[in-house]
């Protein structure tokens, strides 16, 4: 189980919910990607998982050199946003609300959007509805080391998640990162260590750990390095080599 929308399973029937109470009851094992995600499964059913495990979504980009902490230069800071552009999901419209503010207008920080995606159109109108300057809607980059080689921090205003690949990616290459207690965050990410936590998805407590970032942008670089620590202690070298190894005896019991 990678994803559990919350907001969602309350209009679920007792019919569903017992279907999915008796597949998970009677699965062999159960993986899912994030203490989170398990809680929240247990919840919808109504029932302890005791047949689980929590696995670890993988770094999957090779970085064949080191991506350093790009330089500031006049005192400029560039913010990556990255992931599909819709807005439900990834919430920038959350972000496009804060950042339309006064302060945020005045100070000299940038957000570029990397993706693809169904609100293209719609995030650039909003843009331009709000009058902002500081905010980029451009295309998916296929190069990763080319977003970290030109921003300074991840933000991920996001109103869902599960455990967030670009989450583990950015600080893989060593970057602090702003986001959403949503999904597996907590397990990852150590408030003014590693990065901020807004306290829920929407805009006053987005802008609240937006300016605990702020406060502290010239620590953004030390705390990319503490992210990049905080990952490789406590996830697996090669995840994907980590679940095959987990499921081995099943599909060996299975043949």
């Amino acid at each position: 189980t990678h994803l559990v929308v919350v907001s969602k399973w309350p209009m679920m029937n007792d019919g569903r919910l017992n279907i999915l109470h008796g597949l998970f009851r009677k699965s062999l094992k159960n993986f899912f990607v994030s203490k989170y995600t398990q809680r929240m499964s247990e919840k919808f059913i109504g029932y302890k998982i005791a047949n689980s495990q929590i696995i670890y979504n993988p770094f999957i980009k090779n970085a064949n050199e080191e991506v350093a902490y790009p330089k500031v230069i006049n005192e400029n800071y560039k913010v990556a946003l990255l992931g599909r552009l819709e807005n439900y999901h990834k919430g920038y419209d959350l972000l496009i609300d804060v950042i339309s503010q006064e302060k945020w207008k005045n100070r000299k920080i940038h957000f570029t959007i990397y993706g693809a995606g169904p609100h293209l159109k719609l995030i650039n109108r909003l843009i331009a509805l709000n009058d902002l300057k500081s905010i980029t809607a451009t295309e998916h980059v296929e190069d990763i080391m080319e977003v970290w080689k030109n921003n300074h921090l991840l933000l991920m205003p996001s109103r869902l998640e599960g455990q967030s690949l670009t989450l583990i990616e950015a600080m893989n290459f060593k970057r602090a990162c702003v986001v959403t207690n949503v999904g597996g965050v907590e397990e990852l990410i150590k408030e003014g260590v590693s990065g901020f936590i807004a306290e829920y998805p929407a805009p006053a407590a987005i802008d609240s750990a937006l300016e605990r970032a702020w406060e502290k942008r010239n620590e953004w670089g030390q705390m990319g390095i503490e992210a990049y620590l905080s990952i490789k202690a406590n996830h697996p070298k090669d995840a994907i080599e980590y679940f095959i190894d987990l499921l081995t005896p099943f599909i060996n019991n299975c043949t």
